[in-house]
């Protein structure tokens, strides 16, 4: 082999060293490039998921409390023991209105596990059957949940979103004698959810 036929043979053999060096940086580049979105659109969406539980903390804590002192009331858990004492009930009645005041939709509820009344805005609205898979959420408070659980739904009738809020009523011995609770209202919290939303991210609510 002359020197001009080996001097092309090593240019062509360097040429072809660098273009693979060439093609596998880019193959790196672009696979650490995608990696690097990747985890940069998972880092964003994981500060947007935090920044918004932040906001729903802060807009539900007072609406727990509330909630956590209308559950452990002794006018409340006395007329729930005994709903047929006309006294109970009248002094419940008055402890119920001051909480449906207090809390930031107007809205309470309860229903104790003797008669079963199912009383909403200050009037009675139905008799709770617990074995109805309606009814799914009454045993599910009593018998399932320590101090309260959310349920987020549609009411028809009020033509709101509302995170509802379930709180159970013990006695003196820590048994379940009823719930009551109160209905907030989302709209507002998930107008300001979207106004502060990235524009490049599409957000969604679930329930369970």
């Amino acid at each position: 082999m002359n020197k001009s036929a080996l001097f092309n043979k090593r240019v062509i053999t360097s040429a072809s060293a660098i273009l693979i060096c060439a093609i596998i940086l880019g193959v790196v580049y672009s696979s650490i490039s995608k990696q690097t979105n990747r985890t940069n659109v998972i880092q964003k969406l994981h500060e947007e998921v935090n920044q918004k539980a932040i906001m729903m903390e802060g807009y539900l804590k007072p609406e727990i409390a509330l909630a956590t002192k209308l559950v452990s009331s002794p006018t409340v858990i006395d007329f729930f023991k005994d709903p047929s004492n006309k006294e109970n009930r009248r002094r419940a009645m008055r402890e119920f209105q001051s909480f449906n005041d207090a809390f930031s939709s107007h809205m309470i509820f309860w229903a104790n596990d003797i008669d079963k009344e199912f009383w909403n805005g200050m009037k009675y609205s139905y008799q709770i059957n617990p074995d109805n898979s309606a009814d799914y959420w009454y045993k599910m408070t009593l018998y399932e949940t320590e101090v309260y659980n959310f349920n987020i739904n549609y009411n028809a009738e009020l033509d709101k979103t509302c995170l509802w809020l379930n709180g159970v009523v013990r006695n003196e011995k820590g048994n379940p004698i009823g719930m009551a609770g109160t209905g907030i209202e989302l709209d507002n919290f998930i107008g300001q959810c979207y106004e502060t939303l990235d524009p490049a991210i599409n957000m969604y609510f679930f329930n369970s």
